[in-house]
């Protein structure tokens, strides 16, 4: 297994509509490395929800939104949506989207994938060292274990250096994508 990126140094920028922040751990760009130069380009963050508010609009990208550390409910073109704690939501960057509840401040992992109306679920909730994880892109880590802390990016294989296997984590699948 590889790191990937470091949650805990990893850069935190602005959301596109300026009402928050979250922390970049792939960029459009350097996705294309991660999947070997192969469409569609996706980018990967772990937003900080504090309050409610409007999602920014994103178009032509494709999301996958999973809360972390509490449950949501988000409006989805007026939809009014429960998200459980750990269950991803998708949704269209051209959807009006907006966070209406929260039970506390919390975190979101968000995928967003560009150019692309639907694809497979390419986030799939799992656990370090199983077969799944193998075959996946990558992995956001959702429990701290070993070296490894929460919302670190890991590369698939087995695990190095004694970490043991089964940690919690999202298994990012944009492989089967193509």
């Amino acid at each position: 297994m590889r790191i990937i990126a470091r949650f805990s140094s990893a850069p935190r920028v602005p959301w596109a509509n300026g009402r928050g922040e979250t922390t970049e751990l792939v960029t459009f760009e350097s996705s294309r490395e991660l999947s070997g130069g192969d469409p569609p380009d996706w980018r990967l963050s772990i937003a900080r929800l504090t309050r409610p508010g409007p999602f920014s609009p994103l178009p032509g990208i494709r999301r996958w939104f999973l809360p972390v550390g509490g449950a949501v409910v988000l409006t989805v073109d007026g939809a009014r949506t429960p998200v459980p704690e750990r269950t991803v939501a998708a949704f269209g960057g051209d959807d009006d989207v907006a966070l209406v509840e929260l039970e506390r401040p919390c975190h979101a992992v968000n995928l967003m994938v560009a150019g692309v109306d639907s694809v497979p679920p390419p986030m799939i909730l799992g656990r370090l060292g199983d077969d799944e994880f193998d075959r996946c892109l990558a992995a956001v880590v959702l429990d701290p274990v070993g070296e490894l802390g929460r919302f670190d990016l890991v590369g698939p294989g087995r695990l190095d250096g004694g970490a043991p296997d089964g940690a919690v984590a999202m298994l990012i699948g944009l492989r089967n994508t193509r």
